[in-house]
């Protein structure tokens, strides 16, 4: 089933400052390799902790700067820059600067 979603009509869901707004999940997309398609967006100086996930993980950098690590690496990322994080690779984000950061995360599903 195709599905057209409009980033602003996606009820945000807030949490250590930062929005989520998930585009597409297993609850609205019949699915079996995406696990969640969400916009975030980050206020200067907030940041994730260090966690890993199950699936494999992507983000695009839309707006800001940030400080990514993955794994034992840190890198300085900036808008027009993807990056894939592999499975079980602990990893954060923080936004650098003064510009709020916004980035498009993909994370794929893990059959169990």
């Amino acid at each position: 089933m195709s599905r057209v979603v409009k980033l602003y009509e996606s009820p945000p869901e807030i949490g250590l400052g930062i929005i989520s707004r998930p585009l597409f999940n297993r609850k609205n997309v019949d699915t079996v390799r995406l696990n969640v398609c969400e916009y975030n967006a980050v206020p200067p100086g907030a940041s994730t902790p260090l966690h890993r996930h199950k699936g494999d993980e992507i983000y695009y950098i839309v707006r800001g700067n940030a400080k990514i690590r993955i794994g034992e690496k840190d890198f300085q990322v900036k808008p027009g820059t993807a990056v894939y994080i592999p499975a079980g690779v602990r990893h954060n984000l923080q936004a650098v600067g003064t510009d709020m950061l916004e980035l498009f995360v993909v994370t794929s599903e893990v059959k169990e």
